[in-house]
């Protein structure tokens, strides 16, 4: 998948300025998408950072079907918090039904409303 950018250049010594040209930007990495509408409410939900941190975290780790695996003692270490630190966000995260607790092959994890973000495929 390829995004199109537009792109001006100023040249520094004289101030002119060139374009607007288009560049086209290839992702080669899984990417996911946040609908600006649900982000708009996300900033409304008031939520703490701690919170957006392991929202953003699942979002990182989320498969193909918004579905994050990962034991809440491992995401407590990786956003260097405590594990109850990490319990009362998911419950709230939970309560607002941003994310949902989810069994998955008989692993425990954590799914993502679609309506929130959806991963992405580069081509």
């Amino acid at each position: 998948m390829a995004i199109q950018k537009e792109v001006v250049v100023v040249d520094a010594a004289t101030g002119e300025v060139y374009g607007p040209k288009v560049r086209k930007i290839k992702r080669t990495e899984p990417f996911y998408m946040v609908t600006q509408k649900e982000a708009i409410d996300l900033a409304k939900q008031g939520l703490s950072a701690k919170e957006h941190d392991i929202l953003l975290y699942l979002q990182g780790i989320a498969d193909y079907q918004n579905v994050a695996q990962v034991a809440q003692s491992f995401l407590a270490k990786e956003i260097s918090t405590t594990e109850v630190t990490v319990s009362n966000a998911i419950k709230h995260l939970c309560e607002l039904g941003i994310i949902r607790r989810v069994t998955v092959n008989g692993r425990k994890g954590f799914e993502i409303a679609s309506s929130i973000s959806t991963r992405g495929r580069a081509k």
